[in-house]
């Protein structure tokens, strides 16, 4: 047997490093402020910005079963921990730093955007440029949305909501699968293809397990609303053509966006969990390497359940084998459903239990929003920063996943010779 032992002098793979660390040939590695466009912050101010960014998600606002914040939560970021006064000056010649000037005032600022309804979670990242990457990213994208797009959002909502009233109403012991209590999903799948198709991606393929499916069938691929009640009628129309079980169906549609049209496929889905994973991989692999020049207009996009997500060796292996050139896919975008049923976090009878279910990304050092997912609008603002990315030689991966009442996005790039980050992603809400 040959060993092949000339790939590491490739500069491709010296470039990449498989995300570990970040290409220093690239100008653009870190697009936080450098020090000369910063100003210069007073002792204490410093370390209340990293106390934020390193701690803020473990105090964010995510689970609405979890009672009031405690005296733990309030006090974590207390000015006289940081040697700091109400009115101390945040930088040196009266300067400001995320538009306020005073220690009491960055506080509340920070406060909301690390500890509101939507989270960064930086942990698992090691390489500082991209740290500093999310962060600079993060704390400048905020804008609440639009009168027009927050009816259209509602608008968006209540199609979500009434499908599962409907059927739930008709079909009162018909198994669907309901994503009741993430309705959320369906507008955050909206601005994944919105981002995509705005970098330039084309074609989408997707998976996804039960939970959800009927419904991103009807509300998302557009598939006949008839044959799908078809499948619940005790005596259907037409038995003929239904094949498989309705929550196992798959689909094409060409999705229409206001950067064009995206072409979308879903992937029928088998029983066994996760399996769908490597097939989807699968897929966009093949994708990519038809549209020869320009392989980035394919996308990959996996949903999943919390604890099948946290307990399949199928997804460790899969996301490793991303890793390797042979096999890699520019990314992929994981949505990781959580109802807090099948992984409950934490878990006061287990010190050793691992925190959140999106943990087995941490070996590619994927950064994760929490969102929470019954707050719509901030589970719309996680897909922005991967929309304002720059992205040249690979789209990034990016995985959400769902905690029945919060959520985390999870987005990781597989091998890239930008230096886009990862980012990694969960969703909670409390209707089971």
């Amino acid at each position: 047997m040959s060993v092949n032992t000339s790939f590491g002098r490739h500069a491709w793979a010296l470039r990449c490093r498989f995300d570990r660390d970040t290409d220093p040939s690239d100008a653009s590695a870190s697009p936080a402020a450098s020090p000369s466009s910063s100003p210069r912050l007073r002792p204490g101010i410093a370390a209340l910005i990293d106390a934020f960014r390193r701690q803020g998600h473990r105090h964010a606002r995510l689970d609405p079963l979890a009672g009031p914040p405690t005296a733990s939560d309030a006090g974590a970021f207390d000015l006289s921990r940081f040697d700091l006064a109400d009115d101390d000056a945040v930088a040196e010649a009266g300067g400001s730093v995320l538009g306020v000037a005073d220690a009491r005032a960055l506080r509340q600022r920070l406060s909301a955007l690390y500890c509101g309804a939507l989270t960064l979670d930086l942990s698992a990242v090691r390489d500082e440029s991209r740290r500093s990457w999310w962060s600079a990213r993060f704390e400048s994208d905020d804008a609440p949305l639009s009168a027009d797009a927050a009816r259209a959002l509602l608008r968006r909502l209540a199609r979500v909501e009434g499908w599962e009233r409907h059927l739930a109403n008709r079909f009162p012991h018909g198994k669907r699968f309901s994503l009741e209590g993430n309705e959320a999903l369906l507008p955050l799948l909206d601005a994944v293809l919105e981002a995509g198709a705005a970098l330039g991606v084309d074609q989408v393929l997707m998976g996804m397990p039960h939970r959800g499916r009927v419904n991103v069938l009807a509300n998302l691929l557009g598939h006949p609303v008839d044959a799908l009640i078809d499948y619940f009628e005790p005596a259907p129309a037409h038995p003929e053509r239904q094949r498989d079980l309705v929550y196992h169906l798959g689909g094409t549609s060409r999705v229409q966006t206001a950067h064009g049209a995206v072409r979308l496929r879903l992937a029928s889905n088998p029983s066994h969990l996760q399996s769908v994973y490597p097939v989807v991989v699968g897929m966009a692999r093949a994708a990519r390497s038809a549209a020869g020049e320009r392989p980035d207009r394919c996308m990959a996009v996996m949903m999943h359940g919390d604890a099948a997500f946290a307990g399949q060796g199928v997804v460790m292996e899969t996301l490793a084998l991303g890793l390797k050139p042979g096999y890699e896919v520019g990314g992929v975008i994981h949505v990781v459903i959580n109802n807090q049923l099948g992984f409950t976090e934490p878990n006061p009878m287990d010190a050793g239990a691992a925190r959140y279910c999106t943990d087995a990304t941490r070996g590619v050092d994927a950064p994760v929003l929490r969102v929470h997912a019954d707050d719509p609008e901030a589970v719309l603002r996680a897909p922005r920063a991967w929309r304002s990315t720059t992205v040249r030689a690979s789209v990034p991966t990016w995985s959400s996943t769902w905690s029945g009442t919060a959520a985390s996005v999870i987005r990781s790039t597989t091998c890239r010779s930008s230096p886009v980050p990862r980012c990694t992603g969960a969703c909670r809400r409390s209707r089971a």
